[in-house]
């Protein structure tokens, strides 16, 4: 029959992508590091001469003490030897290293020291070792060794006994500062965080309970980085580059209570026969993070001893029921000085935890007659105030809104990226952003967004600014959270917002204010803390203040009252100092 023949027609092809590669979660990279550190020969040189410079702030303590605690085989006594290699400028080994039969090789209590080289002076710290913990009830260091260690009660090559403590008949003499324990140092392996059985966990935990009891200030170092991140393996300079580690950070963080400010990765020396020099810095930038928490522990030890309450306080206040009451009174009949606007608004600015949202509630609770806690509070590490939030107080349960309005924010972090944005806080400062506006710590909100609010009206601005800062943090702010602070500042004295400086948790800096709240101002060392605060973010002495937030109390004390009444009419005094300014 006529007619073409049809030959079977091809699919056709349809090009597809090679599949995207696979990436281990464990080799992701940031672009930027989370964390600045120098690698430099130059960095090195200058961490080991300060180090080597490192004297006490105390003169009776001639070597800080450094407590290392751990599960066994995570790398304690390899710490040490790591230490002691780099300013010998050789690898060493002095502490032995190694598990043995699943059981921790240091059964004694043992102090290390590090020499500057090979006949050098001993260097001011010594490295105290102890027996691992372990899950076991019976097994390993005995909890309740812990305070004696603290106290400075147990000696060099003590025999741990892991069933039970060192009695006080055996111990040695009364502590002395210079005997005393001035940081503690935990030290776990990275790569099996997420497999510490929760009874090894409870153990830290109950660790860090005693040691929190003693004040005593804690770190956190994370080592064998190099083997849990391939990466990181072949450049440590990657350490802070890391997504793995980063979270691996953060969890120890979170599942310790240890703040993330206070955990260090590290890479001891186990295998290596040679030095390296990346390795060098990041041991050595612990290390003096370490001396520097001890430092502050054995200062405020000193400080608390020699204290002394003064005959006559430092500033005048006035401790009686009918104080609180013409306080109330005075608060109840505030209106702001410029009839255009009908509630001051007064905003918080402080680091995550500092206790922007207790203190709104402590003022709100003065009000109510009763805690209350309207404001949520806590400290969940990143933060539990994410908009900007306004909060009205009533006179009393049914009474009228007083004429003021407290607004929270999200807290300040030091990481870029991170926390509230310094320029949010600026367009705050202006009223450009709206209430119960959430707040992006990625980008802030741009002037052609359509929340941004254009109108500028005076009742909507800031009218005063209070900064929130823990009192024993003052000096341990990190540089990149006072940069950030110090632009807040500088933007609202542009504008010409009045500014002060609140330092909370003051009980807890001072064992007479803890007693007694009325020594406040009769303590040097809430003074020295409050120049310190000064010195550091540039804020007049007479426009810090110091208070006591209701945070884990049931029922409401006078003396706090009259201290938080005080400061809010200090507060709303400032505020009205700027509607005058405006006015005139």
């Amino acid at each position: 029959m006529g007619g073409s023949s049809s030959k079977p027609q091809t699919p056709q092809q349809v090009y597809r992508p090679p599949p995207s590669p696979v990436v281990n979660e464990s080799e992701k990279l940031l672009d930027k590091p989370w964390r600045d550190i120098e690698w430099t020969a130059v960095r090195k040189e200058k961490l080991l001469n300060e180090i080597k410079r490192y004297k006490p702030s105390v003169s009776s303590v001639k070597q800080a003490r450094i407590l290392l605690v751990g599960p066994i085989g995570v790398g304690k006594s390899s710490f040490f030897n790591s230490i002691n290699s780099v300013f010998h400028g050789h690898i060493t080994s002095q502490a032995v290293t190694g598990t043995t039969l699943e059981s921790s090789v240091t059964l004694k209590f043992r102090t290390y020291q590090v020499e500057a080289g090979q006949n050098g002076e001993p260097l001011p710290f010594i490295l105290c070792d102890t027996m691992g913990l372990e899950e076991g009830l019976a097994q390993g260091l005995n909890i309740e060794d812990i305070p004696n260690i603290l106290n400075g009660k147990i000696g060099d090559r003590y025999q741990f006994n892991p069933v039970s403590p060192l009695e006080d008949s055996n111990s040695r003499n009364p502590e002395k500062l210079e005997d005393k324990i001035h940081c503690v140092v935990y030290v776990l392996d990275v790569s099996k965080m997420g497999l510490i059985p929760e009874k090894l966990i409870d153990k830290i935990r109950a660790v860090r309970k005693k040691v929190n009891e003693f004040a005593v200030p804690q770190v956190l170092l994370l080592t064998k980085v190099d083997q849990t991140c391939p990466p990181v393996e072949k450049d440590i300079q990657k350490v802070y580059h890391s997504v793995y580690l980063q979270a691996k950070i953060k969890d120890a963080s979170a599942r310790l209570g240890i703040p993330l400010l206070s955990v260090f990765p590290v890479k001891n020396y186990t295998r290596e026969v040679e030095l390296q020099q990346n390795d060098d810095i990041l041991l050595l930038s612990a290390l003096q993070k370490i001396l520097h928490f001890a430092d502050d522990y054995m200062r405020d030890m000193n400080d608390k001893k020699l204290i002394r309450r003064l005959e006559e306080p430092w500033r005048k206040i006035v401790w009686k029921s009918e104080k609180k009451n013409e306080l109330i009174n005075e608060i109840k009949r505030y209106k702001p000085s410029i009839n255009s606007v009908s509630q001051a608004r007064i905003l918080l600015v402080g680091p995550v935890g500092a206790g922007k949202s207790s203190f709104f509630n402590s003022i709100s609770s003065v009000f109510h007659g009763y805690v209350t806690n309207q404001a949520i509070s806590g400290n969940s590490g990143d933060g539990v105030t994410t908009q900007l939030l306004p909060f009205r107080i009533k006179a009393g349960e049914d009474g009228k809104p007083l004429s003021f309005i407290v607004c929270d924010t999200m807290g300040l972090k030091a990481a870029p990226g991170e926390g509230v944005h310094v320029e949010d806080i600026c367009n705050i400062l202006k009223g450009h952003v709206p209430d119960r506006y959430k707040l992006n710590t990625a980008s802030p909100l741009k002037e052609d967004d359509p929340q941004f609010d254009k109108s500028v009206k005076l009742q909507n601005k800031i009218h005063c600014v209070v900064y929130v800062i823990d009192a024993s943090k003052v000096t341990d702010m990190p540089e990149q959270l006072m940069k950030k602070i110090a632009a807040i500042r500088q933007n609202a004295n542009e504008i010409g917002v009045p500014q002060l400086l609140i330092l909370t948790k003051v009980d807890e800096a001072c064992i007479y204010v803890k007693k007694d709240i009325q020594y406040v101002y009769r303590s040097p060392y809430i003074k020295k803390k409050i120049h310190e605060a000064s010195d550091q973010l540039g804020i007049p002495v007479s426009c810090i203040f110091p208070v006591k937030n209701y945070t884990h109390e049931t029922d409401l004390e006078e003396n706090c009252d009259i201290l938080l009444l005080s400061i809010l009419q200090q507060i709303l005094r400032f505020a009205n100092n700027y509607f005058d300014s405006i006015y005139d």
